[in-house]
């Protein structure tokens, strides 16, 4: 895992860069992984922005937004505005807005549907994508377990 945090940033950032973890190791055939999987994991690969509207209206009236008294997921909400995952078909990079990020390589693991993919992270976390429509979400990782969603960035 390659880390980039800049001068003047506290714990706090990087823990929050941990909270969404987009996950991460090369899929390889060896490790068990079949073509099929890579196949049909490629809606996956892109760049991806982070949809603060589109979560913020998701977790409006969501219980679990009440539950952790939408503080958490206000605050999450916040460091993630402006954040970017681009995932190729050998890393994740995850970017928060101030250039902060990390990358890391994947092993694609399961894809148990057209919509689903779990990804294996080279620290051996496990990161399941789920699409929907356009956009992607991943739920946090800790305590709070709300989805947060990524639009496919727009190209040149």
């Amino acid at each position: 895992m390659k880390w980039v945090i800049r001068a003047g940033l506290g714990a706090t950032v990087a823990a929050l860069v941990t909270c969404i973890d987009p996950g991460p190791v090369r899929a390889r055939a060896e490790q068990g992984q079949s073509k099929g999987q890579e196949r049909n994991a490629g809606w996956l690969r892109g760049k991806w922005a982070f949809d603060e509207e589109f979560t913020a209206e998701k977790h409006r009236d969501s219980k679990d937004n009440e539950r952790v008294g939408g503080v958490v997921v206000a605050q999450l909400m916040g460091s993630l505005k402006g954040s970017r995952i681009n995932i190729t078909d050998r890393e994740v990079i995850f970017m928060l807005a101030g250039g902060n990020g990390k990358a890391e390589r994947y092993e694609v693991l399961e894809v148990p549907d057209a919509a689903t993919v779990t990804l294996k992270g080279e620290d051996g976390k496990l990161t399941t994508y789920h699409k929907e429509g356009e956009r992607f979400w991943i739920n946090s990782t800790g305590n709070v377990r709300v989805p947060f969603y990524f639009k496919r960035e727009k190209s040149d």
